[in-house]
């Protein structure tokens, strides 16, 4: 009886371990990271707060590379980490917008019909928002290829599963038509802010049929932004602009501007400057975020005019979202009005940190037992008897204790591995 209370200590300890693991640490973790206050030092005093001047709470994200064909017990692993972040950061934080910058899946340029459908569900199941919040994609080089390898019948896939409200009938991606596969330049105005999205693998410059129409919309976003900046007269202004606003955006009137933010998927240096000067002078933004490293990078960026004048650009480039690329996972906040803005860059627990927690409670439940079933035995002693004579005391024989040396080998494998790619899965299938 005692060894079976012995038993169930341990398998109850084993169970608050995974709870506190797998779902309390990713709390604890996140509630460190709180919304950034908007500072003066970051406020435009010649623009104008407007009437609805209350922040918005954004949250951005990156290179979350979704994959059906992973390994079963690796997209098991990494997909469920991946959920269980999400859920976390949007039940703490409730961010009015969710920003995704590419990379949304890992061999979305590339694989079947059939595999396709299957990752799109897992990031439907992953993502999941409420009414209450916004989610918005940017396409990344694994979602339809890198400039090379950009086919209109993959860019429209892509558009029909993520962006449907975004470029669906208008490009004629509904019907699964490629004709009009349109650039990816695009204007969202959403409670006083400006968002430009930007399709990075578009801006190869070298004359191809993403690079001329993004090249196009590029130029009409330029003299949207002029007119809105009130730089061209009334009756210039007058085009058809929306070829390059996105569907359920904000009605804009004139004069309503604000500095736009810069989405993307690739960060702005390029070996060749022309497409990053191209952006910068075009779209004249304040924040720049984009994604593809898989790692945190923070530049100020000068911009000098042929006036002598200039303006500063911050770029925030976006640790990746998933556990499978990057060891030290994370996303970012943005708390941002029509005339300021804070960034704040955040931390998601590391698979280090999970296994050295497994590691080290493992230990502390594996301690307990022993000491248990030790007390047990002094318990249960029991003197035996030899023909007659003698009298000698001996102990009841106690069974195999493997699961307890099996949890003192997971929290080793747990403990030695870099990424511990399929070690805490080990002990279930031996």
């Amino acid at each position: 009886m005692l060894l079976k209370s012995a038993t169930w200590v341990a398998f109850v300890l084993f169970f608050l371990l995974v709870i506190w693991t797998e779902f309390l640490l990713f709390y604890v973790s996140l509630l460190q990271c709180t919304w950034p206050q908007i500072s003066e030092s970051t406020v435009d005093k010649f623009i104008h707060p407007g009437d609805n001047s209350k922040p918005v709470k954004i949250l951005l994200i990156s290179d979350t590379h979704i994959g059906s064909r992973h390994q079963w017990i690796d997209k098991t692993r990494r997909h469920w980490l991946l959920k269980r972040a999400f859920k976390t950061v949007m039940g703490l934080h409730h961010p009015d917008v969710v920003l995704h910058l590419g990379d949304l899946l890992d061999y979305g340029f590339f694989e079947t019909e059939e595999s396709f459908e299957a990752d799109v569900k897992i990031a439907q199941n992953i993502f999941a928002v409420d009414s209450t919040a916004v989610f918005k994609v940017v396409p990344g080089n694994h979602d339809i290829g890198f400039h090379h390898r950009l086919h209109p019948y993959t860019y429209a896939r892509f558009h029909r599963a993520f962006r449907d409200d975004t470029s669906g009938t208008r490009a004629g991606h509904n019907s699964g038509d490629s004709g009009d596969v349109g650039g990816g330049v695009r204007l969202w105005a959403y409670r006083g802010l400006l968002f430009v999205f930007i399709n990075s693998m578009a801006l190869g410059g070298d004359g191809c049929r993403f690079c001329r129409r993004a090249e196009e919309e590029l130029q009409l976003l330029t003299k949207r932004l002029q007119c809105l900046r009130g730089e061209l007269a009334l009756q210039s202004c007058q085009d058809d602009f929306k070829a390059i606003t996105e569907p359920g955006s904000d009605v804009i009137h004139p004069g309503d501007y604000s500095h736009p933010i810069l989405i993307q998927h690739f960060p702005l240096y390029r070996p060749d400057e022309a497409a990053t000067k191209q952006l910068f002078f075009a779209i004249r933004p304040n924040l720049v975020f984009g994604g593809h490293t898989h790692y945190y990078c923070h530049r100020n960026h000068t911009i000098r005019t042929r006036t002598d004048g200039s303006w500063r650009t911050e770029e925030w480039t976006l640790p990746a979202f998933s556990y499978r690329v990057s060891k030290t996972p994370g996303f970012i906040l943005l708390h941002a009005s029509r005339n300021g803005y804070a960034v704040r860059r955040c931390h998601l627990p590391t698979e280090l940190t999970i296994g050295v927690n497994y590691a080290i409670g493992l230990l502390l439940i594996l301690f307990v037992y022993l000491r248990l079933r030790r007390r047990a035995s002094r318990l249960i002693s029991i003197p035996l008897r030899h023909d007659g004579k003698d009298s000698l005391k001996g102990t009841v024989a106690f069974p195999q204790f493997s699961s307890l040396l099996w949890l003192f080998m997971y929290s080793f494998l747990l403990t030695s591995s870099g990424y511990f790619n399929y070690y805490w899965l080990l002990p279930i299938f031996i």
